[in-house]
């Protein structure tokens, strides 16, 4: 199956060029990497992010994606960089399929923190993207 990244959007093109210089790299590194490996993120297990099946990457400043295919599990955490409460920031995506077709769609919902002292972090920017539900009723 083929894997395509998104274009992404102005909202999580903002969120990118926001991030320090170093940081920047790392998560478009890791772009790269998820044409190569769409299932390197690790699941989010909780709300409603996990309801949609979302993945998640941990990084930081240091991290080399391009080091990763084979060397760790799937999902796992990086340690270049890290501390005790491990990696600061998180890259949030949706895996569209579509077998029919033969494409896997990566569609990053938010790139950003991932617990931080104030403002909203990557899971509650990502959670804002998500598809909402169609109410609407047939006639």
């Amino acid at each position: 199956m083929r894997t395509v990244v998104a274009p992404l959007d102005q909202t999580v093109q903002r969120q990118l060029q926001a991030l320090p210089a170093d940081v920047q790299d790392v998560a478009r590194g890791y772009l790269r990497l998820l044409r190569l490996d769409p299932h390197a993120g690790a699941p989010v297990k909780r709300g409603a992010l996990a309801t949609y099946r979302a993945r998640r990457i941990y990084m930081n400043a240091g991290d080399q994606p391009a080091n990763v295919l084979g060397r760790r599990h799937h999902g796992s955490r990086s340690t270049t960089g890290t501390d005790e409460t491990g990696p600061k920031w998180r890259l949030i995506y949706l895996l569209h399929e579509a077998p029919r077709t033969g494409v896997r769609v990566v569609q990053v919902l938010a790139i950003g923190h991932g617990h931080p002292d104030r403002g909203p972090s990557a899971y509650e920017l990502a959670e804002r993207r998500l598809p909402r539900p169609d109410h609407r009723t047939e006639a």
